[in-house]
């Protein structure tokens, strides 16, 4: 995957994820980037109720846009936009679907943001292999799994790999064990659970790499800030946090308003300054944005 510097936070690089021919980002073409700006400015300003109802239009009682409305910051939004592109193949959408999910950023970020945190989890796997041979991953917040799912699904050798997930959503566990035996994963263990209460799934496995990808767009500060601490505890030596935090964006305050998404924005400098005092060291740290500059992913070493 190829990577672009675009600046330093007090010496901490920040990337750019760029499309190469092995990794397909989504992106806009010229022109509906230029028919876009104009037109998210305008829905950004509309009554909430006028917004909503211009999202739901046409949607249909199964379609995405309604789909992700009734199911805001769950799994189930997230699993929407995920397998869009799969589904609009096998003709399971409809010209709502289409235009939502290629016309907002956010629903493209979402895509770019799990091809980056599989390719993040990948090379932790593989550094964590080299160095010690069993590999233990914990996910928090762990929804579907998805990215941690299909990233090692794409290994030939899954055996050395043991990972525990937390979810408090039953719905979004049953998911992953699909998922994990469509991509014949054994070595899984599932818990129902706060992550805030990681410590209890650590005494017999020290995990190498912590994977949380989600839950800080819907944790202030302090408690985002006691959340990293914990995570710091629990990693084993020279292990790895992938984490990522959402930035304020042009099409925010329609996300807001008319989705009711709400979601705690933060600038890389925020996130680097959480995972700072969480105990993580600044030359640890490596900040890595997907190509719309909307997910900002941190990849931080203990």
């Amino acid at each position: 995957m190829k990577v672009k510097l675009l600046r330093k936070i007090n010496k901490i690089p920040v990337f750019i994820a760029i499309p190469d021919e092995k990794i397909k980002f989504e992106s806009h073409n010229f022109l509906l980037n230029v028919l876009r700006v104009p037109i998210i400015l305008i829905l950004n300003i509309l009554p909430t109720k006028i917004s909503r109802a211009i999202y739901l239009a046409f949607s249909g009682k199964n379609g995405d846009t309604r789909t992700v409305f009734e199911n805001i910051a769950t799994y189930r939004a997230l699993e929407v936009m995920y397998t869009f592109p799969q589904r609009r193949k096998k003709r399971e959408t409809n010209i709502s679907d289409f235009f939502w999910e290629c016309f907002l950023s956010n629903a493209r970020a979402i895509r770019n943001r799990l091809i980056l945190v599989k390719k993040q989890i990948l090379k932790g796997i593989n550094e964590a292999h080299q160095k010690k041979g069993e590999v233990h991953l914990l996910s928090l917040g762990s929804g579907s799994a998805r990215a941690v799912i299909e990233a090692i699904g794409n290994l030939n050798d899954k055996s050395f790999i043991k990972i525990k997930l937390i979810d408090l959503s039953k719905r979004a566990i049953n998911l992953s064990k699909k998922l994990a035996k469509i991509n014949k994963i054994k070595n899984v263990e599932w818990y129902r659970d706060y992550a805030e209460n990681l410590e209890k799934y650590y005494d017999d496995f020290k995990p190498d790499i912590i994977e949380m990808v989600g839950l800080l767009d819907y944790y202030p500060k302090k408690q985002a800030t006691d959340l990293i601490s914990k995570i710091y505890k629990a990693l084993s030596e020279n292990g790895k946090l992938i984490t990522c935090n959402i930035t304020y964006n042009l099409e925010s305050p329609f996300v807001t308003r008319a989705i009711n998404w709400s979601l705690i924005y933060r600038s890389p400098e925020e996130l680097v300054d959480i995972l700072i005092k969480g105990g993580f060291s600044s030359e640890n740290i490596k900040i890595i944005y997907e190509p719309f500059k909307i997910h900002c992913l941190a990849i931080a070493k203990k």
